[in-house]
């Protein structure tokens, strides 16, 4: 069976977007994941907030909808397992509040690779540099960035 990796939606954007910062650097993480053989996993949040990245983006009118058409196609192209446990949502509020985070949507892929015993990748340098600061109650050394050295 293949190892596990939990993906956020941000990393997801990253990738569909080439205008986005960490383009690259997306392209480089999934590339390598997939060279490992590491299944891609997300919690069931992870398809509406892909979406609702790129419908922002075109209500905004910094993306046109042919180019957010292009990159659904590349969301829908990701072979990423929604997983659902009904123990990740208590596990999210608990990590959000440990972090002192306004919402929970990090802490929820959080959550889901802390039950998996796997890594989660990010593209928010915010949610990684809170989720392992120990001293801002973080410590979660399975949460990586990547924008950071590539490690799976």
């Amino acid at each position: 069976m293949p190892r596990e990796a939990v993906l956020d939606a941000s990393v997801a954007a990253a990738l569909a977007l080439a205008d986005e910062e960490h383009h690259a650097a997306a392209r480089a993480c999934l590339a390598a994941l997939h060279a490992q053989n590491v299944q891609l996993i997300a919690p069931p949040l992870f398809e509406s907030e892909t979406d609702s990245i790129l419908r922002r983006r075109v209500h905004l009118g910094t993306l046109t909808p042919e180019a957010a058409a292009d990159a659904l196609q590349v969301l829908d192209a990701l072979q990423v397992e929604i997983i659902y446990d009904s123990g990740t949502r208590a596990l999210a509020r608990a990590i959000g509040e440990r972090l002192n985070q306004v919402r929970v949507y990090d802490a929820t892929y959080a959550a889901l690779a802390q039950q998996r015993d796997c890594v989660m990748w990010t593209a928010d340098e915010r949610f990684y540099n809170s989720a392992t600061n120990e001293g801002a109650g973080g410590a979660l050394p399975f949460v990586r960035f990547i924008g950071a050295q590539i490690k799976a």
